[in-house]
């Protein structure tokens, strides 16, 4: 007993390090290719942030500097209208008419030391100081002044100025809240941190440098704090440094990199990057768990049945056992090494899929929010070009001598514009700054001028959108506003043509290229858009690609589409890709799984090596024999010997030896045992059973877990997990690790499903009368084949089959089969049905018609029975019927021997009860019996006896041959006369009364 426990409290120790140590090994790896991962995508990350950064300044810059031309402009136009004298002196009422036309904060005349001439609303500041010598830069220039901002008592103002004379300059004063909105608009270092997203939790924050504040993290009330007392340090902030840090009391991984005055931080939390891991590795251990467990009672089985069948030795290795352990083993191996890839490729697509579905929605917010950026812009630069027309208009209309050649030309340079044109109530080109004449305004729907007549109808203005000139071709916007005569009535209008370049400038950094080009994600994730009319590419990162059809680069149909998220190959390069559609794209966010999918097997061989290690030297230590060292099996007591012997019967009738066709035997259910509602009860399975039943319970538990999943996911996963996407149906259908994970979740909650109903309906079965009984057990078939052929069903469909199309087809399919192939069909049909009623099994005997044997092989066609002579029968499967299942413990021998009549039966038995148990052990293969079974039959020369005993089915033949010879020998010693059939001739001895002729030849009558 001391050695026994001794033993345990050792394997105990084993199994024990043998977890932790796969444990550990899994944890160092997975945290291992974690950070490596990490590292390698933030550095990359932080390191394109640079172009990202530059191209944000660069559009900023020009959107500046299209805004301070329009005022520059403006500035220019102020000038030109003093200098013009369209008021020939102006006062503060002119001046504040010269502000409203312009649509800007103020106007002023300054002299050249910057004091105030005239103003429309007074000055904003002493622009005598040298703060103010920008303004100045006219008189030795002669261009425009660059804008700049002044705190003044008004607030924040940007000054524009332009020179009237060499006395004189012409100010704009402006409140820059417009610039700021458009730089808004554009976007800023906030804007393009906020859209950088490292996992699903993951964030880029920016440090200034010379005092270590925030400017920017997504947690605005850290803006403007200081980064050392928010918990990193400097050596934190080092130009490409990478690892753990802490931030605002949180544990994170990052990346930094220093652009000027900048640090700009890639950070993910640590536990994001732990919690798909540890629940990746919590599943490869809760299996490797099972597979001990499964391993370690199969040895406890097995050891309890060599206790009971061998009362030889302790403490040696069992090869028997050994061998029978490494097979549980063995696939207890290959169990770990596909979860072990499962779990690995749900872990990588779960940052792929969660991942690239939030950059989706953010790319879609981003167009959204651009949408009305670019309404915004295009409104801005409107009014704009607006004011401009109108502008030219005010002075036209206030000195209509001006509308001549060289007059228009210096307005339009004034006003930055093209060129300017004058058109009188009729439509015709009266004066421009162009060389175009001899023009008059269309009255063709289709042309472009044709808005125009509104004007001359009465309509204040027309800003037409930009399109190719129809006379030059060139890409033009034109502006009108109309003219007004003495009575406020409409007699023409003026127009001014523009090339919007600023403004398509602007718009440049709003557009979709700029907005894909801006998406980054960790594992060099990307984006890139396909124009849904004719499938061609609009934008990728790489220009190669763009203008080319998709389809040439290996995407197909079912993958042009929105909402798709799966595997997909773009020329020759396996992504995982997600998708959502505009009104003229599909936007796809994409993220190459080569890395991933590199470490996958690896880590998978890992793991598989660390249990094969652990698995053998558990293996080894359970082969050792434990038992007490007496040698000898436990007696049972007197008191319990009848009812031992009672269940020893009772289990030998449900559970039976077979020799199966590679000679080796199996222990099986008896054929009648197979279709009660009993189960064989525990200890009176074989160790194989246990194992069976112990998996069943395994698998049971997942299953039901499986079920909580599906109908409590709401609740237990959060919305951005990947079972919530698989749960959710989300996914293209086809085969994918997602159709899979799916799948074996049908397969789980119909199977839990099925199994309690079928319980339900057993307990139904054994509680009422016969008829509710027979009712039950047709139900619980059909229960198991509509369970099966409903997860076909949906399974099917979940990969991607047309099960519609399917359904509909079948009629014909079945038609076209009943004709060319009705009877392989009928065959393959019919063996369905053998395996799914489990009419008989390999290894079963069975008599099928004359024919008895042992089933070889149930087959899609045949099945194969052997007899004991050794020769096959081959079947078809549609021919087996009327079959008689003879599985059970013993085949019967029997010996039929008729006895005289004039023997005493008394005598004849008493001879038996002496004889038989000689007969016994002269016949090794006799396993119970011989036994005296009584008289079978009156015969006309004897009576017939019955002599029966149990043997192996494969002795049964030889058995009965020689149960026969020593009957015969039985019979010849004890003198017992075995009759035969006999003809007895009656001839009379005396023939004298018979005449001569009818007398026997060589007879004479007397």
């Amino acid at each position: 007993m001391l050695r026994r426990t001794k033993k345990w409290l050792i394997l105990s120790a084993v199994v024990l390090c043998c977890l932790m140590a796969l444990g550990v090994c899994l944890m160092t790896v997975q945290g291992s290719l974690s950070e490596r991962s990490q590292r390698s995508s933030q550095q990359k990350m932080v390191s394109e942030m640079r172009e990202m950064v530059d191209s944000l300044y660069s559009s900023l810059e020009v959107t500046q500097q299209a805004y301070d031309e329009v005022y520059r402009s403006k500035a220019e136009t102020l000038a030109y209208m003093v200098r013009e004298e369209i008021d020939p002196q102006p006062g503060q009422e002119e001046m504040r008419t010269y502000r409203d036309v312009l649509e800007v904060t103020n106007v002023l005349v300054l002299d050249r030391q910057g004091s105030v001439l005239v103003a429309a609303d007074g000055a904003a500041a002493d622009y005598t100081r040298k703060r103010f010598n920008q303004l100045r830069t006219v008189f030795a220039t002669g261009e425009p002044s660059q804008g700049f901002d002044v705190e003044t008592t008004k607030g924040t103002l940007r000054f524009y100025s332009a020179r009237i004379d060499s006395d004189r300059m012409a100010v704009i004063e402006q409140f820059p809240g417009e610039l700021s909105e458009m730089m808004e608009g554009q976007g800023s270092i906030e804007n393009l941190l906020d859209n950088v997203r490292i996992g699903r939790n993951g964030y880029a924050c920016a440090i200034y440098v010379p005092d270590y504040s925030f400017l920017y993290h997504p947690d605005s009330s850290l803006i403007e704090e200081d980064a050392i007392e928010a918990g990193l340090t400097q050596e934190d902030l080092t130009d490409g440094y990478s690892g753990y840090m802490t931030l605002g009391g949180e544990k994170i991984y990052a990346s930094v990199a220093r652009y000027g005055d900048v640090y700009i931080l890639c950070a993910i939390p640590e536990w994001e990057m732990n919690a798909s891991r540890n629940m990746a590795v919590l599943i490869v251990m809760a299996v490797f768990i099972g597979v001990m467990m499964l391993v370690c009672a199969y040895a406890v089985f097995l050891h309890r049945e060599h206790e009971q069948d061998d009362a030889s030795g302790s403490g040696r290795f069992n090869g028997r056992i050994a061998r029978k352990i490494s097979v549980v083993s063995g696939a207890g191996l290959l169990l770990i090494l596909l979860v072990s890839l499962y779990t690995q490729t749900l872990y990588g697509v779960s940052q792929f899929s969660v991942t690239g579905m939030q950059r989706i929605r953010e790319v879609e917010e981003t167009i959204a929010a651009n949408e009305e950026d670019v309404e915004l812009l295009r409104s801005q630069y409107s009014a704009s070009y607006l004011s401009k027309c109108r502008t030219a208009a005010f002075i036209l209309q206030k000195k209509p001598e001006l509308a001549t050649r060289s007059q228009l030309q210096r307005l339009s340079d004034a006003l930055g514009t093209e060129g300017i044109f004058v058109f009188d109530s009729d439509g015709l080109l009266t004066a421009t700054s162009t060389p175009y004449s001899n023009f008059r305004i269309s009255q063709n729907p289709e042309d472009q001028s044709f808005a125009f007549n509104k004007l001359l109808m009465g309509r204040e203005y027309l800003v037409q959108e930009a399109m190719a000139d129809e006379i030059s071709g060139e890409y033009r916007q034109y502006i009108g506003v109309s003219l007004r005569d003495a009575e406020g009535s409409a007699n023409g209008f003026v127009q001014i043509s523009l090339v919007p370049e600023q403004l398509e400038q602007a718009l440049s950094s709003l557009d979709l290229a700029t907005i894909l080009a801006g998406v980054r994600s960790e594992n060099d994730g990307y984006a890139f858009a396909v124009r849904k009319a004719d499938g061609t590419i609009l934008y990728h990162p790489q220009r190669k690609y763009i203008g080319s059809a998709a389809h040439a680069y290996g995407m197909t149909e079912e993958q042009l589409c929105g909402g798709y998220c799966d595997y997909l190959t773009f020329d020759h390069e396996k992504i995982f890709a997600a998708s959502t559609e505009t009104e003229d794209a599909l936007i796809y966010v994409a993220m190459p799984v080569e890395a991933t999918e590199s470490a996958r097997l690896p880590i998978s061989l890992i793991t598989t090596g660390v249990s094969l290690i652990s698995l053998t030297v558990l293996s080894l230590l359970l082969s050792m024999s434990a038992r007490d060292g007496t040698g000898e099996k436990p007696p049972r007591s007197g008191a319990s010997d009848a009812a031992a012997d009672e269940e020893d019967a009772a289990a030998a009738e449900r559970v039976v030896n077979v020799v199966m066709p590679d000679g080796s035997t199996r222990r099986t259910e008896s054929a009648a045992s197979r279709w009660d509602n009993f189960s064989v009860e525990w200890n009176r399975m074989t160790p194989e059973q246990r194992v069976m039943a112990m998996l069943r319970y395994m698998m049971g538990v997942v299953a039901i877990l499986s079920c909580m999943a599906l109908f409590f996911g709401e609740r237990i996963f959060s919305e951005n997990s990947v079972f919530s996407y698989i749960i959710s149906g989300r996914w293209a259908r086809g085969f994918n690790i997602f159709s899979i994970t799916a799948t074996l979740m049908i397969v789980c909650v119909a199977s839990v499903a099925a199994s309690l109903l079928n319980r339900l309906l057993k307990l139904m079965a054994r509680t009422f009368d016969a008829h509710t009984a027979t009712l039950c057990r047709l139900l619980i078939n059909l229960v198991k084949y509509a369970s099966v052929l409903s997860v076909l069903y949906l399974c099917l469909a979940l990969f991607g089959v047309d099960t519609k199309t399917l359904l509909a087809s079948a009629g014909i399919l079945t038609l076209v089969v009943s004709l060319g192939a009705k009877e392989l069909v009928s065959d393959v049909i019919a063996g369905l049905f053998i395996i799914f009623e489990s009419e008989f099994r390999v290894g079963d005997i069975v008599t099928i018609g004359d024919w008895r044997g042992k089933v070889l092989e149930i087959g899609i066609r045949t099945t194969k029975v052997e007899n004991a002579e050794g020769n096959i029968k081959i079947f078809s499967n549609s021919a087996v019927s009327g079959v008689i299942n003879m599985t059970q413990r013993y085949s019967l021998a029997v010996c039929d021997v008729s006895v005289d009549y004039r023997e005493s039966l008394e005598r004849i038995e008493a001879i038996l009860r002496r004889e038989l148990p000689l007969i016994a052990r002269r016949l090794p293969a006799i396993r119970q019996g011989p036994d005296y079974m009584g008289v079978v039959e009156l015969a006309d020369s004897g009576v017939l006896l019955r002599i029966i005993a149990y043997c192996s089915e494969e002795d049964r033949i030889q058995l009965t041959r020689d149960l026969n010879r020593e009957i015969k020998l039985m019979c010849d010693r004890w003198q017992i006369c075995i009759p035969f059939p006999q003809v007895v001739l009656n001839e009379p001895d005396d023939f004298e009364n018979l005449p001569e002729a009818d007398a026997p030849a060589g007879k004479a009558a007397r």
